[in-house]
């Protein structure tokens, strides 16, 4: 596999991880949001962990808080072990379409297709997103982990030399447009 391929399959690989966290931050927020009875839920989000905040907390708040807490971080330590080894993707892109079918399952049994349907289309996205890193890990397995480091490292710096080049170009066109108003 050339350069450029595996440059590919290791942003794909890397927007995996970062869809992966952005659930587990997300996922926190809304089991804090539950405990403390805020109206307001992210969609970005895990669902069988507040399900299970929300059982036990019958018996328990602390219960259903760790008990969700517990659950999100199955998913936080799939991303940080996927790092080291790559195939913790696919362990998380499991746990995930098991997350969706409860998700389905408790729409079906409750009815309530409306209030479900965001949550199934970002299930979709985050599943979509996981496929797709578990598909560049296999794509990578014959690359050595120092080559992919370096690699990584690579597009890393491009990411953040293209953000910072877009962010100058966006300055200097409201400086231009600035002065073209002022005269």
């Amino acid at each position: 596999m050339d350069k450029t391929m595996i440059k590919i399959q290791a942003v794909k690989f890397n927007r995996s991880r970062s869809n992966l966290i952005a659930v587990v931050v997300f996922t926190v927020v809304n089991l804090l949001a539950l405990t403390f009875n805020y109206d307001f839920a992210f969609l970005f989000s895990a669902f069988v962990p507040q399900l299970l905040l929300i059982f036990l907390e019958e018996i328990s708040v602390a219960a259903g808080l760790i008990a969700g807490l517990i659950g999100t971080s199955v998913y936080f330590i799939c991303y940080l072990l996927s790092k080291r080894w790559r195939s913790f993707i696919l362990v998380a892109l499991i746990l995930f379409l098991l997350d969706a079918l409860i998700m389905l399952g408790v729409m079906v049994l409750t009815g309530e297709y409306t209030e479900f349907l965001l949550n199934v289309l970002f299930h979709a996205w985050i599943i979509f997103y996981l496929i797709s890193g578990t598909f560049a890990w296999v794509r990578l397995i014959d690359v050595t982990p120092a080559a992919l480091k370096e690699i990584q490292e690579e597009v890393a710096e491009d990411e953040q030399k293209e953000e910072l080049s877009s962010a100058i170009d966006a300055i200097t066109q409201s400086d231009e447009d600035n002065d073209e108003q002022s005269m």
